[in-house]
């Protein structure tokens, strides 16, 4: 199987795309869910906070997988 530049570029593209969708994304969600929750211990909000890192980084490497082969995808189609 041969990769083609176009599609490597596509995927670079789609990669700087995911990181910033990332950024934007969870900066909003994250301060949301900040303002939401009361707990009524300092343990309970690092526990908290500790699976809100793990969702996050589930949700930047599937956003990151997705844009990339979008981006690949695209670059294949526009490029040749």
């Amino acid at each position: 199987m041969e990769i083609s530049l176009p599609g490597v570029v596509g995927a670079l593209i789609g990669l700087l795309v995911a990181i910033i969708d990332y950024r934007v994304i969870t900066g909003i969600v994250r301060g949301k869910l900040r303002e939401r929750r009361r707990f009524a211990s300092i343990e309970e909000n690092e526990k908290a906070e500790r699976q809100m890192d793990l969702i996050f980084q589930v949700v930047f490497a599937v956003t990151v997988v997705a844009f990339m082969a979008i981006g690949y995808w695209f670059g294949l189609t526009i490029g040749g």
